[in-house]
């Protein structure tokens, strides 16, 4: 699921019961569902229960718009840092080759 998509994200458009799915509203306007495992489904029971709203967006600002990638993005860098995530991995791409290899 694309960011875009997860902050587009309404309260309606997540359906917890069974074959528990959200429907996405992605790039050129085409809509998708996406399955949700049994974690998923539990903790956004609880989250979605505790906000006690029934419309709007699933993960809304404090003044209840849809939130930007760039907020997406700070909330990450937060809780990855609290994680002790701070440190960012690099993966070394398997196609690429060691400068002192045969060619």
């Amino acid at each position: 699921m694309r960011v875009s998509e997860l902050t587009g994200l309404r309260i309606t458009d997540v359906h917890l019961g069974p074959a528990a799915h959200a429907l996405c509203h992605g790039k050129g306007r085409k809509n998708r569902s996406t399955p949700l495992d049994r974690q998923t489904v539990a903790v956004l029971r609880v989250f979605i229960a505790e906000r006690a709203v029934k419309e709007g967006f699933l993960f809304p600002t404090r003044s209840s718009t849809r939130m930007s990638r760039d907020a997406v993005a700070a909330r990450l860098a937060l809780h990855a840092a609290a994680g002790g995530g701070s440190q960012r991995q690099h993966c070394r791409d398997p196609e690429q080759r060691e400068p002192a290899a045969p060619r």
